[in-house]
This record gives C-alpha cells, structure tokens and sequence, in this order.
C-alpha cells in the first residue's frame, strides 16, 4: 500500500510539474494548460485575442502591463485556486480542467 500511495505521488508530482513554494503543482498545471490550449501562434505567452476574458480581467492578470499573459502572471492569477484545480485534474477530462481556469480566471 505505501509503494502503490508513493507511486501516485510521484506519478502526480510528474505529470503537474512538482510544487513549489510559492503554487502548488495544480495551478503550474493549470496556467500551462491553459496557455498551451489558447496561445494560437505558440508564442508562449498569451495576447488580449487569443483569450476570451473580459478586457478588465485581462488587465488585472497582465500586472506587468506588457499586453500579454505570461506563465508567472498566469500561475500568481490562479494562486489560492489549489483546491478547485486539485479536484478537476483528479476527476475531470483535460478540457474540464481548462474551462475551470477559464472561469476562474473570469472572476479577477
């Protein structure tokens, strides 16, 4: 039971890139996600018409005020959302997991 419990958590640890201090493995996950399913032109970051958030909570993420979203920006946007991303990316398909950060990300 303890290999199959550490086996998981390695397993899950891989597959949402670890934690770190500041997010947890769910919100890297998530912010990754979201970019790689939004950023049509691979750019790596995302820009006002490639997402369909409000102009105001575009705003409120791009804090460095540039006119796109980068990862760090997108990953303190979903800081504190740990729980609700934990549960999609247990229970939910990969684009579930997105339409919540979708929504999530509308309520900044």
């Amino acid at each position: 039971y303890r290999k199959a419990a550490k086996t998981n958590d390695m397993l899950e640890s891989v597959l949402t890139g670890g934690t770190s201090s500041s997010t947890s493995g769910y919100v890297d996950a998530a912010a990754k996600k979201y970019i790689a399913n939004k950023d049509a032109d691979k750019s790596g970051t995302l820009e006002r018409g490639e997402v369909d958030l409000s102009t105001s909570a575009f705003a409120n993420i791009d804090t460095n005020g540039d006119g796109k979203i980068s990862l760090s920006e997108m990953k303190a946007a979903l800081k504190g959302q740990d729980a609700k991303l934990a549960a999609y990316f247990k229970n939910s398909s990969s684009s579930e997991s997105t339409d919540l950060t979708s929504k999530l990300l509308g309520t900044i």
